[in-house]
């Protein structure tokens, strides 16, 4: 096959229709880039048939169809959906023969015989009574006309005239193979025309007898032009037969049943009348058992449709004929892509659809083309994100005509609604109570603002139930926090805030545990690697001070500090007397979220807090501290977490000084014995605290006394 180049071309906007439009095509493996005009077109798929490509694209309003067999650049002739484009240097294109009967408008006439080229009369048959066929076919003539169809291109048609020898008539009759004079019997079939690929017989200009096909034709079409001499109501009509058949011998009319015979078109009942286009199908599906290639056609235009009758000087003009290769689309179907119905009538579709992307090739479409031998066109372009361009049609087999159809698929994702589900906002766990978040289409994040009364549970969902215990319906569209195991709540720590925490896929119902307070949800790619951002005031950490007046427990008793504006904790610390006269305190830092740290004195030991101790700071140590130790009194706790500091202010008594006169002597023991003789048993009095006011304390003291 020879350099072909076709060009079909739709523009709307980006490049105009003018009579000149220059193709460049850059091949490039299994694509192609195109230049068409002033646009530049990449990554244009190519399919291959029958040894040519076919780059079919559209891109936005541009559909171009380009057939090549290799690169170059040029202009040409073309057709979109019916629509014809002509280009000045088109003859700059060549054809591969076999497509069209030669000389078929018949204005080429060099034979030395005076028959049109690549068509004969009697002029150049053969047979017995080839000899004496001129003279008996008196008046029976082939020639050139100069009485075209409307609107002819050309300046010449052909004409047959019937003649005869006495009462006898002899049709005019031509042929694009060899016509046979086997009798002088009309109706004799050895008067025929014949052709055969292997014959070597060669007309006037060196032209064999035969038309070559490349492919089967749907259509023979050509202009005629009918009159009678005298009218012949009992044979009153032209005829003309076209045959396609294998290229081994045959002739019409048919001495046998010929088994090469692949379609025929025939029309017997030209009637008279001026010029008219005649359309005649062929008509493969009465000879499909022969099996039968279409490599060769065989056409016969006679003046009459019965050998030898009509009249003399009935003429038959013929313009204008060419086979047709029919490149329309009977149907397109669909597999996989929803909205899509095909209707001749309609070139171009949109389908847009959401939910998941679908992927589309070539296997999902199937064109039927009206064409034999027409190429199927299915240019499918994927455009990312489940959007693709696609190009359907039907190419003749002439590479001449072709109907194009373009799908347009666009993916609209429709944005999924997002609720909160939990105790936020006022919102209790309902299947189907949820706290709308607020889409935002600049950056494709959903946020709401939710407010937490106490400890807050919460997780989302892209669907709510009907009812409050429509747990399984929404199951599929609830997704939570990514921690390990189901039921797992992922506590919220201060360090999270800002930050972005993976959210689990659908499936996953572990609940966001989040302390009271006011706070910003930020879901970002939802449909992608989804993450929460959640934003806020974090709630201040709590100061607890534990220790023996509570015996250890870090639950309850505890004396709460309250936090001033300057970040620092405060409380009154008021000191019973206890076993030893001292009470001995650590401090707890409780945060949301996070583990009790314990708080106390650097000290190897337990710390002893004396005079040199009090209003001044004192270095705090995390976990692991040692207890302060302290006497009883009545202080103030002032701690600085930041600087990890510790300051306790008051006056500090000293131990058995009953009177607080600074000094512990025999009168402080007077004192203490006459609390025992009038029962009073005041704290201060109690010196090894245990709840009562005896002779143990009277010891006590005088040791304190002693031991000075």
């Amino acid at each position: 096959m020879k350099k072909i180049f076709t060009l079909l071309v739709s523009s709307l906007c980006m490049m105009s229709m003018a009579a000149e439009t220059t193709v460049a095509v850059a091949p490039n493996g299994s694509t192609c880039t195109l230049t068409v005009g002033d646009a530049t077109l990449n990554n244009v798929p190519v399919t291959t048939q029958g040894g040519v490509n076919i780059a079919a694209v559209k891109r936005g309003d541009v559909t171009v169809l380009v057939r090549y067999t290799d690169a170059n650049t040029l202009v040409a002739d073309g057709m979109l959906n019916n629509v014809p484009f002509h280009y000045a240097t088109a003859s700059a294109i060549t054809f591969a023969g076999g497509f069209q009967i030669p000389n078929g408008n018949f204005e080429a006439w060099t034979a030395s015989s005076g028959e049109p080229d690549h068509w004969h009369g009697f002029k150049s048959g053969k047979g017995s009574f080839a000899s004496t066929a001129t003279s008996f076919l008196v008046n029976v003539q082939l020639g050139s006309s100069t009485d075209v169809r409307p609107n002819s291109t050309g300046s010449k048609s052909v004409l047959i005239t019937s003649g005869g020898l006495g009462s006898t008539v002899a049709n005019g009759t031509v042929t694009n193979g060899q016509l046979n004079a086997g009798s002088m019997t009309a109706d004799d079939v050895s008067n025929h025309s014949e052709m055969d690929r292997s014959s070597t017989a060669t007309d006037n200009n060196g032209d064999k007898f035969y038309t070559a096909l490349q492919a089967a034709p749907d259509g023979i079409a050509t202009w005629l032009k009918f009159s009678q001499k005298t009218a012949n109501s009992s044979y009153p009509y032209a005829t003309m037969s076209a045959v396609v058949f294998d290229g081994s011998y045959y002739q019409d009319p048919e001495d046998k049943t010929y088994t090469n015979v692949a379609a025929k078109a025939q029309h017997k009942a030209v009637t008279t009348g001026g010029w008219r286009q005649v359309v005649i199908p062929f008509d493969y599906d009465s000879y499909s058992s022969n099996n039968a290639e279409a490599a060769a056609i065989l056409v016969t235009v006679s003046t009459n449709a019965t050998p030898g009758k009509g009249s003399k000087g009935d003429q038959v003009w013929i313009d204008d004929m060419e086979l047709v290769y029919n490149a329309g689309v009977t149907s397109i179907t669909a597999t996989g892509l929803d909205g899509f119905a095909f209707d001749a009538a309609t070139h171009d579709y949109t389908i847009t659809y959401d939910g998941e992307p679908l992927t589309l090739t070539a296997d999902n479409f199937a064109v039927v083309a009206d064409g034999r031998a027409a190429m199927t066109v299915k240019a499918v372009e994927d455009l990312g994100d489940g959007n693709y361009s696609i190009v359907l049609g039907a190419v003749g087999a002439d590479l001449l005509n072709a109907s194009l159809y373009t799908i347009t698929v666009t993916r609209e994702v429709a944005i999924p609604t997002v609720w909160v589900m939990g105790n936020v906002n006022g919102n209790n766990w309902a299947a189907n109570v949820g706290a709308e978040m607020a889409y935002n289409e600049a950056d494709q994040t959903y946020t709401l603002d939710v407010t937490a009364t106490g400890t807050a549970y919460f997780s989302f969902t892209k669907r709510l139930g009907e009812g409050a215990e429509d747990w399984d319906a929404i199951a599929p569209y609830r997704f939570g926090a990514n921690t390990p195991g189901e039921g797992n709540n992922f506590v919220m720590r201060r360090t999270y805030l800002g930050q972005e925490i993976e959210l689990a896929q659908d499936g996953w119902y572990n609940a966001f545990e989040l302390p009271a307070g006011n706070y910003r949800l930020t879901i970002k790619h939802l449909d992608g690697d989804r993450c929460l951002i959640i934003d806020g005031e974090w709630p201040d950490a709590q100061l607890l001070v534990q220790g023996s007046f509570n015996d250890w427990s870090s639950q309850e008793g505890l004396l709460t500090m309250n936090r001033a504006d300057d970040g620092t904790y405060t409380t009154a610390y008021n000191v019973p007397a206890l076993t030893d006269g001292y009470s001995y305190f650590k401090l707890i830092k409780r945060e949301a979220g996070e583990q009790d740290v314990t708080i106390g004195a650097v000290s190897n030991g337990d710390f002893l807090v004396t005079s040199e101790q009090l209003n001044t700071p004192l270095s705090l140590t995390a976990d692991n501290g040692q207890a302060y130790k302290i006497p009883a009194g009545q202080f103030t706790l002032t701690a600085n977490l930041e600087q990890m500091q510790l300051t306790i202010g008051g006056t500090l008594k000293v131990r058995g000084d009953v009177n607080g006169d600074g000094s512990v002597d025999v009168i402080d023991v007077n004192l203490l014995i006459n609390a025992i003789l009038n029962s009073d048993n005041s704290p201060i009095f109690d010196l090894d605290g245990n709840q009562a006011v005896d002779i143990v304390d009277v010891n006590g003291l005088i040791n304190i006394i002693l031991s000075n």
